[in-house]
């Protein structure tokens, strides 16, 4: 696209426009970023590090959206539901049943001397 120009003062414009209409499509980038979000891949085997890798991915595809001035701060429940599909079986039944075990143990923990609940 901008090989066959001569690399002078008065050509950077030049090359600079054209490399904005081909690669500055804000649409086309937006889509791009939410279709990898979509199709992380799903885990098949309990791996710490494959995890770590689709997080960091999705984190990854956020930050860039973000940096774009897309709003992502309502989409927590779409992301949680999206990213708990790519669960194995095992530790997404785990995953599921965490809140559980929070409010339990916050139920224990808010037990008075007497047993009785505040």
């Amino acid at each position: 696209m901008i090989y066959y120009l001569k690399i002078t003062n008065a050509n950077y414009a030049i090359a600079k426009q054209l490399l904005e209409n081909r690669y500055a499509n804000k649409r086309v980038i937006v889509r791009i970023h939410i279709d990898a979000l979509l199709n992380l891949p799903n885990l098949k085997a309990e791996n710490h590090e494959r995890l770590r890798q689709v997080l960091e991915s999705s984190r990854n595809h956020i930050n860039a959206l973000e940096g774009m001035g897309v709003a992502t701060t309502s989409w927590d429940v779409a992301l949680v539901y999206l990213l708990g599909n790519k669960l194995v079986s095992e530790a997404r039944k785990w995953w599921e049943l965490e809140p559980q075990r929070q409010r339990q143990r916050h139920r224990t923990t808010n037990v008075q001397r007497d047993g009785s609940l505040p």
